[in-house]
């Protein structure tokens, strides 16, 4: 379900509107009727056939949490909106209520974003993503619609096909069964294929119910050739536009509000700021019938078991201005990763969920640098694990070691280049250790010679993250000379 323009044309007076973009919303609605693009209803109406299995059902008993083995959810910023509050998907909007209904609610919440809004809104979505998909059959929903405005509901398809572009909806197609809302009897049918893009296309129908306050059924008999859409089990729309789905597509519930004017208004959702929240849409049951329709049954999708192993830098030290690249290491189907970057627990960058299994950043100080990663397979969040590496200014360079003798004594001095050095020392006569000389800023050691001997130095170099260099002196050979006196 999404949008991003909006057309409305006034027409006697059924409503025609037309909805596209990235977001969950219908494409198109025409009035009340059977007839579409030249799609008449002339096929014989199968919904009440004996024929029908069924294979998949959700009765919504019990309390908490829905089924984790049939539903799975994604917890995300929705709607934003620059200047006004922001809608999120949120889990805690989920819910059974003990009555044997799935309860999914709407309400105002604190700032999420910490941008200037008052308040944002938060509601809830379940999907079978990754957990049952299926292509043609009944797909029914019996629920009751909300009562308040500024949000709307919906019982969908989807496939993540959906945004191939090739001209035509076989290989996934949007199916918007119902969207509908709090303040009025519209319901919504819709179809969107080819990506939510310049290549987007879409369709869609305007119906009515009656008895706003009621239970009402919603279902679609999905064949290889045609869509057919019911409330009550009566046929509401019948098309095949953009060429029908031949794919299984999951299932998904949700609720969904904008404070955009685009949408927020009296032709959609109308105006949340001036709703009375909480509010909630109830769900009876989910059922998914099969019917033999004479096509060859997919192979089984086998699916890939999820597991995380780990995250790794392409190196442990940086220089500063160097782009460091983090690799995970992670196994499963359609994966997206989210990463955090901090320094000295400052969050510097968070990502959103993508599918991209490596992250770049570029440091803009010296430091150590934390990344945390998490994967998520539709259904499930884990952390891969986490990573530090070290952003150095200037790189350790110890050129030479420069001695100095007098008659008593013996001088070395290290050369080097870098910020913030420390130098360490061992002296060495006959090639035994005679002094160690502990990290310290100064770069230079003395030692007052009393016997004859061949001396030399080792000499370490380290910065203020721990890179370390060292370089032994040149062997220098010394006689001690007695005072006359």
């Amino acid at each position: 379900m999404r949008h991003k323009r909006f057309l409305l044309v006034l027409l006697l007076t059924l409503v025609v509107s037309s909805v596209v973009s990235p977001m969950h919303l219908s494409a198109a609605t025409k009035g009340v009727g059977l007839e579409s693009n030249g799609i008449t209803n002339d096929v014989k109406d199968i919904y009440d056939d004996k024929g029908w299995n069924l294979v998949w059902q959700d009765e919504f008993d019990g309390e908490g949490k829905p089924d984790p083995s049939k539903w799975g959810t994604s917890c995300q910023e929705r709607h934003g909106n620059e200047n006004g509050p922001d809608m999120y998907w949120q889990d805690d909007m989920v819910s059974l209520n003990g009555k044997g209904q799935l309860s999914i609610k709407i309400n105002k919440v604190a700032n999420k974003n910490n941008d200037n809004d008052q308040y944002d809104l938060a509601s809830g979505m379940i999907r079978t993503r990754n957990k049952y998909e299926k292509r043609f059959g009944k797909f029914e929903i019996r629920c009751k619609l909300p009562k308040q405005q500024g949000w709307w509901v919906a019982f969908w398809l989807m496939s993540d096909s959906v945004k191939n572009v090739d001209g035509s909806g076989r290989d996934g197609t949007e199916i918007d069964i119902m969207e509908a809302f709090g303040w009025n009897n519209k319901v919504n049918h819709a179809l969107h294929w080819d990506g939510y893009g310049d290549y987007h296309k879409g369709d869609g129908k305007l119906s009515f119910i009656e008895n706003h306050d009621a239970y009402h059924t919603y279902s679609l008999v999905w064949t290889p050739t045609e869509y057919r859409y019911y409330i009550d089990g009566k046929l509401t729309w019948v098309t095949s536009n953009g060429g029908v789905s031949q794919v299984p597509q999951y299932l998904k519930i949700s609720g969904e509000s904008t404070t955009k004017p685009l949408l927020s208004n009296d032709t959609w959702a109308r105006h949340p700021q001036y709703a009375q929240y909480p509010d909630e849409f109830l769900v009876d049951y989910v059922r998914v019938y099969d019917y033999d329709f004479g096509v060859a049954k997919l192979p089984e999708k086998k699916k890939t078991p999820f597991v995380v192993k780990g995250v790794k830098p392409s190196k442990d030290t940086y220089r500063l201005g160097e782009e460091v690249k983090w690799q995970t290491d992670v196994q499963g189907d359609d994966i997206k990763y989210q990463y955090y970057v901090s320094r000295k627990l400052k969050l510097l960058d968070r990502t959103k969920y993508a599918p991209n299994d490596t992250y770049s950043f570029t440091p803009k100080e010296p430091g150590y640098y934390k990344v945390i990663a998490y994967a998520y397979d539709g259904n499930e969040i884990k952390q891969i694990g986490e990573s530090q590496i070290k952003v150095v200014d200037k790189e350790i360079k110890l050129k030479d070691i420069k001695t100095k003798s007098n008659k008593n004594s013996i001088t070395w001095e290290v050369d080097a280049e870098g910020d913030n050095l420390n130098y360490s020392f061992y002296i060495v006569k006959n090639g035994r250790e005679i002094k160690y000389v502990p990290y310290n800023s100064r770069k230079t050691v003395t030692l007052h010679t009393k016997q004859d001997g061949i001396y030399d130095v080792i000499a370490y170099v380290q910065d203020e993250f721990g890179n370390t260099i060292e370089k032994r002196s040149k062997k220098l050979g010394f006689r001690h000379r007695r005072s006359p006196y």
